[in-house]
């Protein structure tokens, strides 16, 4: 229906790919084609919805790819259906003339109705404001999100964006598995030596605070509600405090490794920032 639209309009190469996006035929480009359209659709009992975009006389085709490529993404394997990067362009046309194309399109396939237009008046009926409450909270936006497990480092040994993480091999290991945004389980670990000769008891402390931050500040937490990964690591900064008081023959060494796991800590809590878009 969209790429008759499309013809109708003059953009006589557009066509349906195989994955239902909408392309248009452009020789000599990488794939043969550029994509102007993708579209979602959902199907219940009493309602057919259909979701499209089409890119029409878009500014911005330079940062769209950067807009949607998150810095998180190799940190992350869902069970969702993964995206296709495609290349893109604009099909040049306006935008009062698609929508009437894609409306005669629409009559002509099932029945000629002119369409309901939903302005600002709309919003004072009781069933809409609902439906905007709902559609713009954070729960609804960042709460529709499939299960996944975020793994840091990653994989292939990646510690994050910031300054120094290509150098840094982080120490500390985490692991949680999220479902509608909010942490069902999470796993912490440290390799960070305790000096040269094995410390049990700073060893316990390490162990156990990092224990407090799985139950405490990780275990059914909403991500979308985290302002500071900092904030919720700090339970971990205990085996210092706790140790303060505790005179030990080998206290510089303490020292010396306090330092190192608060520095490894902030570390870590700043590329979290940064993948999940805190801005810290």
């Amino acid at each position: 229906m969209v790429v008759r639209a499309l013809r109708r309009l003059g953009v006589e190469k557009a066509r349906v790919n195989e994955r239902h996006d909408i392309v248009v035929d452009t020789p000599g480009s990488e794939k043969g084609c550029l994509k102007v359209s993708g579209s979602a659709y959902k199907l219940t009992r009493l309602r057919s919805l259909h979701h499209g975009t089409c890119l029409l006389n878009s500014k911005n085709l330079g940062n769209i790819g950067r807009f949607l490529r998150s810095p998180a993404k190799e940190f992350i394997k869902a069970r969702g259906v993964d995206s296709v990067s495609s290349p893109i362009t604009n099909v040049e046309v306006h935008n009062r003339d698609f929508e009437r194309a894609v409306i005669d399109e629409f009559g002509e396939m099932y029945e000629t109705v002119e369409p309901i237009i939903v302005t600002e008046k709309e919003e004072d009926i009781h069933e809409v404001t609902q439906g905007i409450a709902e559609l713009t909270s954070r729960d609804w936006i960042y709460g529709q999100t499939p299960q996944f497990t975020f793994t840091y480092p990653s994989n292939n040994g990646n510690s994050g964006p910031s300054e120094g993480s290509t150098e840094h091999a982080s120490s500390l290991q985490i692991e949680f598995t999220a479902r509608n945004a909010v942490i069902q389980s999470a796993t912490l670990h440290s390799s960070l030596s305790t000096g040269k000769d094995s410390h049990p008891i700073m060893e316990q402390a390490m162990a156990s605070s990092l224990q407090e931050v799985q139950e405490t500040s990780l275990k059914d937490a909403k991500l979308h509600d985290i302002e500071d990964w900092e904030s919720v690591l700090s339970p971990a900064l205990k085996t210092k405090s706790e140790r303060s008081t505790s005179p030990n023959a080998d206290g510089i060494e303490e020292f010396s490794f306090d330092r190192a796991w608060e520095k490894e800590l902030r570390f870590v809590a700043k590329n979290l920032n940064q993948l999940f878009g805190l801005g810290k």
